[in-house]
């Protein structure tokens, strides 16, 4: 069986076992075999070939994921009922991505959609200008299980609600940044960020939803930054973006260098003549406890990334920070109280914490290290 076969055979079995559960993510024993020992004649399946299929199907079918738990203030969940509302475009098509090209186990999926939708409900609602000003939260997560997942979910979901300026710290090197903006490319621009057209491809999730209405044809958010290059200001000026204008949301993934940052607090700030933009900014801060952190021994002063930060989300009346990190101490000990003339609030979470539960078959430290720990076989 070529590898084209294996992915079509897997896809025809999906959509029979979808209509039979009717919704499930969990199957009973034996079902998943059944199920391809059924139609093993029909493709002419070796023996190899069937288990092989089972397996897989095993993997997406079999692993769970719990949803984690949350410590939040007193904030109305907006989300809950604004969503019917929403012309979901970004976010159902990464669903149907992730579903259809067995990307994620159903489970996952699941747990993702739900996690996301609750950190929505803790973020500032992207239509409403009076209630909120800012929200900073803290997500964690395990190392290597799915923070960025969870946020490409999470930047899907706030683009089709209304955040028109996103804004992605990647780390401190290049090769984090790249690596970031190619997975942020195939699971929400849905093509290639290179800006030359002669290099430009469309990624699956661009057209997976191709055929499920007569009116759909794919969007595309903006790109402030490339696989190649990270943001520069004559890249951003080609947008030719100003406040108001925004058909469809502006991505920047950047590296945290106090000269790219500034760069693009400059230009935000020039969209409206120096003052505050009247739009919300979503900024993810991966790796939050690298950099971000104001280290300074002087309490009048902050460091240069820390100080950058802070004065890109001060470009906006609104804005919601969420740091991303699987070593949370730093940012959970930042003083609460410590506010600047000019930059305001440090990035303390002060309004929620979320903690992300990994999936069952997740092998991380605690799996080999801790004591009595014992690998499955």
């Amino acid at each position: 069986m070529t590898e084209d076969d294996f992915v079509a055979n897997l896809a025809y079995l999906r959509k029979r076992l979808e209509r039979k559960l009717e919704g499930q993510t969990i199957v009973p024993q034996g079902f998943l075999e059944e199920t391809v020992r059924a139609n093993a004649d029909r493709f002419e399946l070796t023996e190899n070939d069937v288990q092989r299929l089972i397996k897989h199907l095993e993997t997406i079918y079999s692993t769970t994921q719990k949803d984690g738990h949350t410590l939040k203030t007193a904030f109305k969940d907006w989300y809950g009922k604004e969503k019917r509302a929403i012309d979901f475009h970004y976010w159902d098509r990464l669903k149907a991505y992730w579903t259809q090209s067995s990307v994620l186990p159903a489970d996952v999926i699941r747990s993702v959609d739900k996690v996301t939708d609750e950190i929505m409900g803790l973020v500032g609602n992207p239509k409403d200008k009076d209630s909120w000003n800012r929200r900073r939260g803290l997500v964690m997560g395990h190392v290597q299980m799915g923070k960025t997942t969870n946020y490409s979910a999470l930047i899907s979901k706030a683009a089709d609600a209304g955040y028109k300026l996103i804004v992605v710290l990647s780390g401190m090197t290049n090769s984090l940044r790249y690596q970031t903006q190619v997975r942020l490319d195939k699971t929400f621009v849905g093509k290639s960020s290179v800006s030359d057209a002669t290099q430009a491809k469309l990624y699956e999730v661009a057209n997976i939803l191709k055929g499920t209405g007569a009116t759909y044809s794919p969007r595309f958010p903006f790109c402030g930054t490339t696989q190649i290059s990270d943001f520069s200001t004559a890249t951003a000026r080609s947008i030719g973006a100003h406040q108001g204008a925004f058909a469809e949301p502006i991505l920047f993934v950047t590296k945290k260098s106090p000269l790219v940052l500034e760069k693009i607090r400059d230009w935000l700030s020039g969209l409206n003549n120096g003052q505050q933009l009247d739009l919300p900014l979503l900024l993810i801060d991966d790796e939050a406890d690298n950099a971000s952190i104001n280290t300074s021994k002087d309490p009048d002063k902050t460091t240069k990334i820390n100080e950058r930060i802070r004065s890109i989300l001060k470009t906006c009346k609104q804005f919601t920070y969420i740091g991303y990190t699987a070593t949370p101490f730093a940012n959970i000990f930042i003083d609460p109280d410590s506010i600047d003339e000019i930059l305001m609030e440090d990035l303390f979470p002060a309004d929620f914490i979320k903690s992300l539960d990994p999936p069952v078959n997740y092998i991380g430290s605690q799996k080999l290290f801790s004591d009595g720990a014992k690998l499955r076989e």
